[in-house]
């Protein structure tokens, strides 16, 4: 059951450490599931193991250059230093990034002279990049300063998607939204079968595990940046289609710039608090943000438009708790949700 969110908190985190109708899906296995919403995680209540929990942090749309030539944007040094904040107080974070890395041109010049220097450079070795559109083809259809930059943690431009355990609970997934330069989205395309092979062969081994999945372009948005709130790149229902059946828990994107929240649903936009997928976009790195529009998607639950700042998830056995903290290291919004399938 979802209660109101309460009003921001602040926290005192040690910020001078530079630290239109679509085909229906197949129906989920149930998932127990509880959801607090605008409160900090109680161990005691949700039923979750949290004596180790693991932590990651996301965001897209990180800007690269400032306005001079090879200078670092001051939002992507702010956004850089609470996330490096947030690593000195949590040894084990990662850092998942949303696609759009470097959101001008992702040129191997501006990952070196702008986004690693902004402090994003840092967390290089704990990044799990995924493609956006500035990277893969404005001006660099190879993506070839991105793979360059990233190296082998970013897959190849052959198969830009992969796969990697956090912890011994959580499974996460990144995929490649721009479809045109990876093969197609669609089902039957190599990433969608590769996808699908993939959930298949990895719910036989593990059957109540939690499955994260991230890519750049939301299926889901109220963004005013598209003609009208919902469905904004239905490319990607496959993908989600996919997940729905393998019982993942977490979808995250980026590109709309701004914070969005989901209550849990199906592919088909239809409210699911027990078997659904929860969708965030963070794509607040401190690129130009967009506004929302008034009338917003169902089952949007939390907009937040000019506040850059990180997501930090606690992975736990079964559970995870979200908060969204802005670069003053003010809680935004944040909750905890049961995530694997019982």
């Amino acid at each position: 059951m979802l209660t109101r969110m309460l009003a921001p908190a602040a926290l005192a985190l040690p910020l001078a450490l530079t630290a239109s109708a679509l085909p229906a899906a197949a129906p989920a296995m149930a998932r127990s599931r509880m959801t607090t919403v605008g409160r900090a995680a109680d161990p005691a209540q949700d039923g979750s193991d949290a004596s180790d929990p693991n932590y990651m942090i996301a965001v897209g749309d990180i800007p690269s250059c400032g306005l001079g030539f090879n200078t670092p944007s001051p939002k992507a040094i702010a956004t850089a230093k609470l996330a490096l904040s947030l690593r000195a107080l949590h040894s084990s974070l990662e850092f998942t990034g949303l696609g759009d890395q470097n959101n001008d041109f992702g040129t191997f010049k501006e990952f070196t002279d702008c986004y690693a220097k902004s402090g994003w450079g840092a967390l290089k070795s704990v990044t799990h990049p995924s493609l956006g559109n500035h990277e893969q083809y404005k001006g660099n259809e190879n993506a070839t300063g991105y793979f360059k930059y990233f190296g082998g943690a970013a897959g190849s431009a052959a198969k830009p998607y992969y796969a990697f355990d956090v912890g011994t609970i959580w499974h996460f997934i990144a995929l490649d939204s721009e479809c045109q330069f990876a093969g197609g989205c669609q089902a039957g395309s190599p990433q969608e079968k590769w996808l699908r092979d993939h959930l298949t062969a990895y719910r036989k081994l593990h059957p109540h595990r939690c499955i994260l999945a991230y890519w750049h372009r939301p299926l889901f948005s109220s963004s005013d940046a598209v003609p009208r709130a919902e469905y904004t790149t239905p490319q990607v229902y496959p993908f989600w289609q996919d997940l729905y059946a393998a019982h993942a828990a977490i979808v995250m994107n980026g590109h709309f710039h701004g914070y969005e929240r989901f209550a849990p649903q199906t592919p088909n936009h239809v409210l699911d608090q027990v078997g659904g997928i929860r969708e965030f976009v963070v794509a607040t790195g401190g690129s130009t943000f967009y506004g929302f529009h008034a009338v917003h998607a169902a089952h949007s639950q939390v907009r937040l438009t000019d506040v850059p700042g990180v997501m930090l998830l606690t992975l736990k056995d079964r559970a995870y708790d979200w908060t969204f903290y802005d670069t003053t290291g003010k809680m935004r919004d944040s909750g905890v949700d049961q995530a694997c399938p019982q």
